[in-house]
């Protein structure tokens, strides 16, 4: 889509399909079957005020999902990160417990086998 002049911003595909959805019932307004003048354009101001209200206000709620939807997201993310260094510590701390009790039982046996310890 085309930059918007207020925001700056480039419309996702979501708010083009509103969009369009929007400008399909704007069109249907003008239905053949309803009999020419039957509906003037002053009695539906107040309406086209509301659905402009009511298509702003629609817009703003799809906004802030998006931006809870990508906070969620960058949570999710922060989580598993946080979640796999606490692994690799826990992993790491183990691996050194096995370690340090290895050379323990290797220091015993190597102190009792070594035969009597006050030189008799």
């Amino acid at each position: 889509g085309k930059v918007n002049k207020e925001t700056g911003h480039v419309p996702s595909f979501e708010s083009l399909e509103i969009h369009r959805e929007i400008r399909e019932l704007y069109e249907k307004e003008k239905d053949p079957e309803i009999p020419e003048g039957a509906i003037k354009d002053e009695d539906l101001k107040v309406t086209r005020d509301q659905l402009r209200i009511l298509e702003r206000v629609y817009q703003e709620i799809i906004a802030k999902q998006l931006e809870e939807r990508r906070v969620w997201n960058w949570r999710t993310l922060k989580n598993q990160h946080s979640h796999s260094h606490m692994v690799l510590g826990n992993l790491l701390e183990t691996v050194m417990y096995m370690v340090i009790t290895g050379f323990q039982i290797y220091t015993i046996r190597k102190w009792f086998g070594a035969g009597p310890a006050l030189g008799r």
